[in-house]
């Protein structure tokens, strides 16, 4: 195994950590108030084993399946600079995106669908009334002959 090589894999193995970090933490971010947790679970599981299977393979791809106890230590590594270092000034961006797109986007639409229901739910209140009002119809007496 050649030096460019294993230069290569643990530049590769450290980024890799930082970008499976930030991804993560984006995830967590966006189901941060999913309720049903098991769901999340669901989500996170093949996030997960994908991220193993694609770090697997890129290990056998470069340093041909030899792997060293450093390739997995700047994989943490890269991870722990992500979340000691970045990881506040990335969720601060997500935060100010996630607000501006609620503000922007979600916000006008949730009032649009409060307005229609409300307008829906004025319409029934108005035929109850009506109805209470006139109360019920009253039968035509039977003429008998």
């Amino acid at each position: 195994m050649s030096l460019l090589s294993q230069i290569g894999a643990c530049s590769m193995s450290f980024l890799f950590g930082f970008t499976f970090f930030w991804i993560w933490t984006f995830l967590n971010r966006l189901f941060k108030n999913f309720r049903p947790h098991i769901l999340f679970l669901l989500i996170e599981l093949p996030f997960f084993l994908s991220m193993t299977f694609i770090y697997h393979r890129f290990l056998l791809l470069i340093v041909n399946g030899i792997n060293n106890i450093f390739y997995f230590l700047l994989l943490f590594l890269g991870g722990y600079v992500f979340h000691h270092f970045y990881e506040r000034y990335f969720l601060n961006y997500l935060e100010k995106k996630s607000t501006y797109l609620h503000l922007k986007i979600f916000h006008p639409i949730q009032l649009k669908i409060s307005s229609f229901f409300l307008i829906l739910k004025k319409k029934k209140e108005k035929r109850k009334t009506r109805k209470k009002e006139h109360g019920k119809r009253q039968k035509k007496p039977n003429k008998t002959h």
